[in-house]
C-alpha cells in the first residue's frame, strides 16, 4: 500500500470540483435545480415529496450519470446542509447495488472522475457529520470496487488520511477502515495492523478511540482466530483509550468502544483472557454508577453476558469476572421503577417496552446462569441474596425475590429460601408481596412436582390470603401462581383447598376488577383439569359465566376476559369430557361461528386468535362429531395457512429511494396467524384421522411448502408433523371407501420427497429428529401402500438422505471432541457436550428405526438401495467409531436378518465378526445387548447360513452371561437377550454347535431365570417349553439330565408370576406351558417322579409339593362339584 499514491488522486479530484458556481439562484442552474429537487423530497407536503421522489427515480433510470454527477455537485458545494445529507444517501444507496453496480456502468473516465471527486469531498468537508457521511459512501462503494480489484487508489488515500497532520482527517481514516469488509482488509492486513497500531498510540484521543473502533469492527469479522490474536498485544492499549473516554466524559465514544468489544466477544471472547480481570473490574465500576448514561451501564451488563455465553469456560475460571457480573445485574435491578398505575394493571408480554435498567438486570441473571451453570454462581449469588433479605430496604427484598424466581430453578430446592419466599407475601410492601407471588408462582413450574408433593400446605394457604389483596395486580397474579401450582398438583393434593378456592375465585371471577377477572377465569379453568370431580359442582354456574362473558364482553377493555373466556371454555371440555361437555359445545362453537362471520373486529383484538386455538380442543374432545363444522372453518384456515407474511415497502429514511424494510409488528401478527392456523390443521388431521379424508388434498397443498419454512421453527415443525398424519387419513380413507388408492400413493410420496428434501438443509439436530420421525412414521402408516408407491429411485434417495445425516452427524460429534481439546474445557462444557451428543444419540437411533421400517416394509426390494449404506455402516460398526454408532449399525442388521430372514445371509461375512466380538464388550452393555440380539435371529431365522459362525458365537455368549456384575441391573438387559439368544442357538442351531451342544444348553439352562426383559422374557420361556413338549434332545439332555433345572426355572418364574404386570417374564401362554410341564413331572410314575425332584433345592421341592397339592386339590373339588350336578 503506496500512501503517496493518494495525493494525486485527491488532487484530480479537485481539479474536477472547481467549477463555476457564481448563481446559484438561477434556475437554470444544475446545482439550484438539483438542490430544489432534494428539498421538495423532504418537503412535509406528502404529494410535493412522491413527485419529486419519483421525478429522482425517472432520473436515475433515464439519465444515472448526469443526476450521480449533480448530487457530486451538491456534496461539494451547496450550502443546503439538508440537500447535501440527501445527497450523500443517494449516492451511498444507489452507486454500490445491481448486479452490475451502478458506479460500474459509466465508462471508465466518468467512472475516474466521480470517484476522485467523492474523495475530494471527504478532504474538503469540513462538517465533521457530513465528512463522515460522505466517508460512509465512500467505503459503501469501496467495498464492492475493491472486491473486484478496482478503484486502486482507495486504500492509499484512506492510509494517506490516517497519516494526515490534522486530528480530523486521521479519524475520519479510521472510520472508514471501521467500514470496510474484512475480506478487503485481510488482504492487507499486515500494513494495516501497522495503521492500526499508529492509530493507537495517536496523540489525539478522538483518534485512538476511532482506531479502537476499526480495530473492533475487523476482529468481530475475521473467520481465522490466529489473525485476531495478533491484535491481542494492543489489548491493554485498547483498554487505556476506553478508560480514557469515559473519564473524560466522552460517553457515546465509550459506549462505541464496549458494543465493539461486545461484537469481538461474541465469536472471540477468548481476545481478552489476558485482561478479562481487569475489565470485569473496570466495567463493574461504570456499571454500578447511577452517574453514568444509562445505555453506557446497560453496554457493561452485556458484555459480561456475551463473554460467558461465549467463552463460559474461560469465565468459570475466572471468578472475579462473574461475581463482578451477578454485582452488575443486581444493582442494575435495583432500578426499580414505581409507577402510579403499576397497582391497576398488568404486563403485556407482546407489549413494546423500552427497555429499563431492571430488565437488563433480571434479563443478564438468567443468561449468566444458563451460561456458567447453577452450582458456579449460586455460591456466589445465594449469598449476596441473604444480604438483600436482611436489609431493611424494600427494593432490596424485591429484587431478592425476583432474582430466586430467574435462577431458582438451578437450586436444589430444599436449597430454597422458601419461608422467606412464603413470609414475604405479607410484606407491607404491595411490590415485595407480588414479588413473592410471582417467585411462588415460578418454582411451581420450576419444581414441578416436588414442590406439590411437600408444600401443599405453605403455599397454597398463602395464595388464597393474596387473592383477597386489596391491589389488584397482587390479586390476579395470585391467581396465575395458583395456575401453575395446580397445574402440576394432583386432585388429592388440592381436594381440602378445592371448594373455598373456587368460591373465592369465583366470587372474584363475578365482582372483581377486569384485571382479576381476566386471571380468575384462566385459573379456575385449570382446576376443571386438576380438580375435575369437584368442579363438576360448579360446572353449569361456571359455563353460563362464560357463554355470557363469550357473547357480551365485546368492548375493548374486555378484549382479554373474552378471549380467555374462549380458552376456559374449551379446556373445561377437555377436562369435564364430551359427556358433559357436549350439551354446551354447540352454544359455543354457535358464539364462535358469529365472532368470525358477523361481527367487525378491531386489528388488534386476539380474540379470533384464542378462537383459532379453541377449535382444536374441541375437536379433541367430540371427535368425529366435529367433522361437520369443518366446512365452516376449514376455508379460512387453510388460507391463513398459505398466506404468504405480509412485507410491505415502505420509502427510506431519506423519503427517496423504495426499499424493503421489515416491519416487525406486522411480521409477528402475521405469523401468529399462520402459526395458529398451521396448529390446528395439524390437530384436526391428527384427532379425525380417517373423517379427515376431505380436507387431506387441499391440506396437502398448503403444508407441503412449509416443511421447509425458515422463518418460523413452529410452523416448519407443524408442517413436519402433519405429512404423517395426512398419509394416514389418506390410508384410511381408501380403507373406508371413502377414496382411491392412488390418493394414498399421491400424498405419501410427496410427504416422503419433500422431507428428505428438506432435512438435507436443516442444521438443528433437534429439527432433523422430527424430520426423520416423520419419514419413519409415514412408511408405516402407509404399510404396503408403501411399496406400491415407492420406486427404486425413491428408495435410493431416502437411503442417500439417511447416509447424509449420519456423515453430519459424525462430524459433529467429531467437532465436539476437538473442543475437549481447549485449555477452557471443563466438567460444565463436558456435560453439555454428552447432552449435545445425546442428541446426536437419538439421531441415529431413528435413522436406524427409519432403515429398519423401510426393510420390514419394502423386503428385498430395498436390498439394492441398502447396498449402498452398507460402506458406510461397515464404517459405523468399527471399533474406532462412537459407542451408538456401532450400536446403530447393528440395530440396521438386526432388522435386516429379523424380516429378510435368508436373503440377509450374504451380509453375514462382513457383519457378525463385530456382533460376535461386541457380545463381551463390558463397558457397554447396550452394545452387548442389540449384539447379542442379532446373533440369536441369525441363529432363529438362518441356520444353515449361520453355522458356520455358531460356535463362536455361543462361546462369547456364554461369556456375557457369564461376566462379572452380568446381572447387575445395569447389564441385565444385555444378559436377557444373550440368554435369549443361546437358547435359540440350542433349539435352532444345536447341530451346528457339535459336540458342544450339550454343554452350551446346560450352561444355558443354568443362568436361567431370565432377569428383566418384558419381551425376551416370554419369548424365551416359550421356546423353551415349545422344546420340551416336542423332545427336543438337546434340551432335555442325555437321559432327560436338564429336565430337573428346567423344573426348577418353571417353578421360580410361576413364584414370582403376577398377572397384573405389563412387565413380566412370562406370559399367559407361558404360564399355562409350565403349569402343564410341573403338573407333567407330578403324574410322572413315582420312580421317575423322585429322580427328578430329589435334585431340586429344598425351596423348590416345597414349591413343588404345594403346587401340586393345590392341583390335585382342586382336581377334587372340580370332581365334587362334577359328582354334585350329575
Amino acid at each position: 500500500m503506496n500512501n503517496n499514491q493518494g495525493g494525486g488522486a485527491a488532487g484530480a479530484g479537485g481539479g474536477n470540483n472547481n467549477n463555476n458556481n457564481n448563481n446559484n439562484n438561477n434556475n437554470n442552474n444544475p446545482l439550484a435545480a438539483m438542490e430544489n429537487v432534494l428539498t421538495q423530497c423532504l418537503s412535509t407536503d406528502k404529494q410535493q415529496r412522491s413527485m419529486a421522489a419519483a421525478a429522482v427515480e425517472q432520473q436515475f433510470g433515464s439519465q444515472p450519470l448526469q443526476i450521480v454527477v449533480s448530487l457530486i455537485q451538491v456534496l461539494a458545494q451547496s450550502r443546503n446542509m439538508q440537500a447535501r445529507h440527501l445527497a450523500a444517501v443517494l449516492l451511498r444507496k444507489r452507486l454500490p447495488v445491481g448486479e452490475q453496480t451502478l458506479i460500474e456502468s459509466f465508462d471508465d473516465n466518468s467512472r475516474k472522475q466521480i470517484l476522485q471527486q467523492l474523495l475530494q469531498c471527504v478532504i474538503n468537508e469540513q462538517n465533521n457529520m457530513m465528512k463522515r457521511q460522505i466517508a460512509d459512501c465512500a467505503a459503501e462503494v469501496a467495498n464492492v470496487m475493491l472486491h473486484k480489484n478496482k478503484w486502486p487508489e482507495f486504500l492509499p488515500f484512506v492510509a494517506q488520511c490516517c497519516n494526515h497532520s490534522t486530528p480530523d482527517m486521521r479519524k475520519i481514516g479510521f472510520f472508514i477502515f471501521g467500514k470496510l469488509s474484512v475480506a478487503v482488509l485481510e488482504q492487507h492486513m499486515n500494513a494495516i495492523r501497522s495503521l492500526y497500531v499508529q492509530g493507537l498510540a495517536d496523540k489525539a484521543l478522538n483518534v485512538r478511540i476511532a482506531a479502537v473502533g476499526a480495530v473492533a469492527q475487523m476482529l468481530s469479522e475475521l473467520l481465522d482466530i490466529e489473525l485476531v490474536q495478533q491484535f491481542q498485544p494492543q489489548l491493554p492499549t485498547m483498554l487505556d483509550i476506553l478508560k480514557q473516554a469515559i473519564g473524560s466524559g466522552q460517553y457515546a465514544d465509550a459506549l462505541s468502544i464496549i458494543n465493539g468489544m461486545c461484537d469481538i466477544a461474541a465469536d472471540y471472547a477468548v481476545f481478552f483472557r489476558p485482561r478479562l480481570e481487569q475489565i470485569g473490574d473496570m466495567l463493574r465500576r461504570v456499571a454500578v454508577s447511577p452517574d453514568m448514561p444509562d445505555d453506557l451501564r446497560r453496554s457493561c451488563m452485556e458484555f459480561f453476558c456475551v463473554v460467558s455465553q461465549s467463552s463460559e469456560g474461560m469465565v468459570r475460571k475466572t471468578p472475579t469476572f462473574y461475581q463482578h457480573a451477578l454485582v452488575v445485574a443486581l444493582t442494575l435491578m435495583m432500578d426499580v421503577q414505581v409507577d402510579s398505575e403499576w397497582p391497576n394493571t398488568v404486563d403485556d408480554p407482546d407489549g413494546l417496552q423500552e427497555e429499563t435498567n431492571y430488565d437488563c438486570g433480571e434479563l443478564a441473571l438468567d443468561r449468566l446462569a444458563l451460561s456458567l451453570g447453577g452450582r458456579i454462581i449460586m455460591p456466589v449469588l445465594g449469598p449476596m441474596l441473604q444480604k438483600f433479605f436482611a436489609r431493611q430496604e424494600w427494593k432490596c427484598h424485591y429484587v431478592a425475590l425476583m432474582a430466586v424466581a430467574q435462577v431458582g430453578e438451578f437450586l436444589p430446592l430444599s436449597k430454597l429460601p422458601l419461608d422467606r419466599i412464603l413470609q414475604s407475601a405479607d410484606h407491607q410492601n404491595m411490590y415485595v408481596r407480588y414479588a413473592s407471588v410471582h417467585c411462588i408462582g415460578q418454582l411451581s413450574t420450576d419444581f414441578a412436582p416436588q414442590l406439590q408433593s411437600g408444600y401443599t400446605d405453605a403455599v397454597v394457604p398463602v395464595l388464597m390470603r393474596r387473592l383477597s389483596d386489596k391491589v389488584p395486580r397482587i390479586q390476579s397474579h395470585s391467581g396465575a401462581a395458583l395456575f401453575n401450582f395446580a397445574e402440576h398438583a394432583t386432585a388429592q393434593q388440592m381436594h381440602k383447598y378445592t371448594p373455598a378456592l373456587l368460591q373465592s375465585m369465583m366470587q372474584l371471577l363475578q365482582h372483581g376488577v377486569l384485571i382479576v377477572k381476566s386471571q380468575m377465569i384462566t385459573t379456575i379453568a385449570v382446576f376443571s383439569a386438576c380438580c375435575t370431580e369437584q368442579f363438576t359442582a360448579i360446572y353449569d354456574q361456571m359455563m353460563g359465566v362464560v357463554k355470557n362473558i363469550i357473547a357480551n364482553a365485546t368492548s375493548k377493555e374486555h378484549q382479554t376476559l373474552r378471549a380467555r373466556s374462549v380458552e376456559a371454555a374449551t379446556f373445561i371440555g377437555m377436562s369435564v369430557g364430551s359427556d358433559l361437555f357436549r350439551k354446551d359445545a354447540a352454544d359455543i362453537m354457535r358464539l364462535f361461528l358469529d365472532i368470525m362471520n358477523n361481527q367487525k373486529l378491531a386489528e388488534d383484538d386476539i380474540t379470533l386468535q384464542y378462537i383459532n386455538h379453541a377449535w382444536s380442543r374441541i375437536c379433541g374432545v367430540l371427535g368425529a362429531e366435529f367433522v361437520p363444522v369443518l366446512q365452516h372453518i376449514m376455508p379460512r384456515v387453510l388460507e391463513t395457512a398459505g398466506r404468504p407474511i405480509k412485507m410491505r415497502y415502505d420509502a427510506d429514511p431519506s423519503g427517496m429511494s423504495q426499499s424493503l424494510h421489515f416491519d416487525q409488528q406486522l411480521f409477528t401478527a402475521g405469523m401468529e396467524e399462520k402459526m395458529s392456523a398451521c396448529s390446528m390443521l395439524l390437530n384436526f388431521a391428527h384427532d379425525l384421522r380417517g373423517h379427515f379424508i376431505d380436507w387431506v388434498v387441499p391440506t396437502m397443498k398448503v403444508m407441503l411448502p412449509l416443511v421447509d419454512y425458515h422463518l418460523h421453527d413452529d410452523v416448519k415443525a407443524f408442517a413436519i408433523s402433519i405429512m404423517p398424519d395426512l398419509v394416514h387419513s389418506a390410508v384410511l380413507g381408501v380403507k373406508n371407501g371413502r377414496a382411491q388408492a392412488n390418493l394414498v400413493t399421491q400424498v405419501y410420496r410427496e410427504a416422503v420427497m419433500a422431507l428428505i428434501t428438506a432435512m438435507k438443509k436443516e442444521v438443528v439436530p433437534e429439527t432433523l429428529l422430527s424430520y426423520v420421525q416423520a419419514v419413519k412414521q409415514s412408511i408405516v402408516y402407509a404399510g404396503q401402500h408403501s411399496v406400491q408407491s415407492l420406486t427404486a429411485a425413491h428408495l435410493d434417495a431416502i437411503t442417500e438422505t439417511m447416509l447424509f445425516l449420519l456423515q453430519k452427524s459424525n462430524a459433529r460429534v467429531a467437532q465436539r471432541e476437538e473442543e475437549k481439546l481447549s485449555p477452557d474445557f471443563d466438567e460444565i462444557q463436558s456435560e453439555k457436550l454428552e447432552m449435545a451428543n445425546n442428541v446426536e444419540d437419538d439421531q441415529i437411533y431413528y435413522v436406524a428405526d427409519c432403515v429398519g421400517t423401510l426393510i420390514k416394509t419394502h423386503g428385498r426390494a430395498f436390498l439394492p438401495s441398502f447396498d449402498k449404506l452398507v460402506p458406510q455402516l461397515l464404517k459405523l460398526l468399527a471399533q474406532s467409531s462412537t459407542k451408538m454408532s456401532r450400536k446403530f449399525a447393528v440395530f440396521v442388521f438386526d432388522d435386516l436378518v429379523e424380516y429378510l430372514k435368508e436373503a440377509s445371509v450374504q451380509y453375514f461375512s462382513r457383519f457378525l465378526p463385530a456382533l460376535i466380538q461386541y457380545t463381551v464388550d463390558v463397558k457397554n452393555p447396550d452394545l452387548r445387548q442389540a449384539s447379542a440380539y442379532g446373533l440369536g435371529v441369525c441363529a432363529q431365522f438362518c441356520q444353515q447360513g449361520f453355522a458356520r459362525f455358531a460356535q463362536r458365537s455361543a462361546a462369547n455368549l456364554l461369556q456375557c452371561i457369564t461376566m462379572p456384575k452380568a446381572r447387575d441391573p445395569e447389564n441385565a438387559s444385555a444378559t436377557d437377550n444373550a440368554l435369549a439368544a443361546l437358547g435359540k442357538l440350542c433349539v435352532y442351531s444345536a447341530q451346528s454347535l457339535g459336540n458342544n451342544a450339550a454343554m452350551v444348553c446346560s450352561q444355558w439352562l443354568a443362568n436361567l431365570p431370565m432377569l428383566q426383559d418384558p419381551t425376551e422374557g416370554p419369548a424365551t420361556y416359550n421356546l423353551l417349553l415349545d422344546a420340551v413338549s416336542k423332545q427336543h434332545p438337546v434340551i432335555l439332555g442325555p437321559n432327560n439330565a436338564n429336565v430337573p433345572r428346567i423344573l426348577s426355572v418353571c417353578l421360580e418364574e410361576l413364584h414370582r408370576y403376577n398377572p397384573n404386570s405389563e412387565y413380566g417374564l412370562i406370559d399367559a401362554d407361558a404360564r399355562n406351558k409350565m403349569v402343564r410341564f410341573v403338573v407333567q413331572i407330578g403324574n410322572a410314575p413315582a420312580n421317575a417322579r423322585q429322580q427328578i425332584v430329589s435334585k431340586l433345592s429344598p425351596d423348590h421341592r416345597q414349591a413343588f409339593d404345594k403346587m401340586m397339592q393345590s392341583f390335585n386339590q382342586q382336581n377334587k373339588n372340580n370332581n365334587n362339584n362334577n359328582n354334585n350336578n350329575s
